[in-house]
């Protein structure tokens, strides 16, 4: 039951990600790393 509603979610991103303009996808891309750095930085203290 969970793995078929996790395929769906994947899927439902997918459509998302699809339809969304390359430089959307770039500014997200940048934005989740900018967050990655953050909570790097917050568990490097």
């Amino acid at each position: 039951m969970l793995d078929s509603h996790l395929l769906g979610v994947d899927l439902f991103i997918g459509q998302i990600l699809k339809n969304t303009h390359a430089n959307d996808l770039l500014i997200k891309f940048a934005l989740s790393l900018l967050i990655l750095k953050g909570e790097r930085y917050e568990y490097g203290k």
